[in-house]
């Protein structure tokens, strides 16, 4: 495994503390994890469950995994290993019921049009953003994105505890106020 991948690994991320990155992958792959079981013959509940299984799996796993291949391996046998283990309890072998041709077809717009929801979400919260002054956006970023205490985004920017309290609930605010025109003028 190169260095560059395994600086990229949401686990070994998650390992030191960041949280963002093993929240981004959840976000990016929850429909394509949903589909392949979905693709096994279970329902959408089941599948959501079985992928929310596989993502506390992984997480659970933190403190012990090393990073001997890329993470995309790693999860793909993690899930591999939920479905087993969903068959084991259920009784059944491999598939259950298989999708039809339309179900599947179904399924993968389904998860299509989430997955294009999640980015013009993405792409309205990013304009909003750009609308923020910088030491609203800086101060929001440390806070809220990379999760730390107000505490240490104080300590980072310099500032009062006060300071960015206020700065959070302002930002919040005017995102809200942004992101709520944005959407009536869609």
């Amino acid at each position: 495994m190169s260095a560059a991948e395994a600086a990229e690994d949401p686990l070994l991320e998650l390992r030191r503390g960041r949280a963002g990155p093993f929240e981004a992958y959840v976000r990016a792959h929850a429909g394509s994890l949903s589909l392949f079981f979905r693709r096994r013959g279970i329902s959408a509940d089941q599948a959501a469950d079985l992928t929310q299984e596989v993502f506390m799996r992984l997480c659970r796993a933190a403190d012990r995994y090393e990073a001997r291949e890329r993470f995309d391996a790693y999860a793909s046998r993690v899930a591999s290993h939920v479905w087993i283990d969903h068959c084991r309890r259920a009784g059944v072998q491999g598939r259950q019921r298989p999708l039809d041709d339309a179900a599947e077809r179904a399924a993968v717009e389904v998860e299509l049009g989430a997955e294009l929801e999640r980015a013009e979400q993405g792409a309205r919260l990013r304009r909003a953003l750009a609308e923020l002054g910088d030491d609203h956006r800086r101060t929001l970023e440390l806070a809220l994105l990379e999760e730390l205490p107000y505490a240490q985004v104080a300590e980072r920017l310099g500032i009062p505890v006060g300071t960015v309290k206020s700065r959070v609930f302002h930002a919040l605010a005017k995102l809200r106020a942004l992101l709520e025109a944005d959407g009536d003028h869609r």
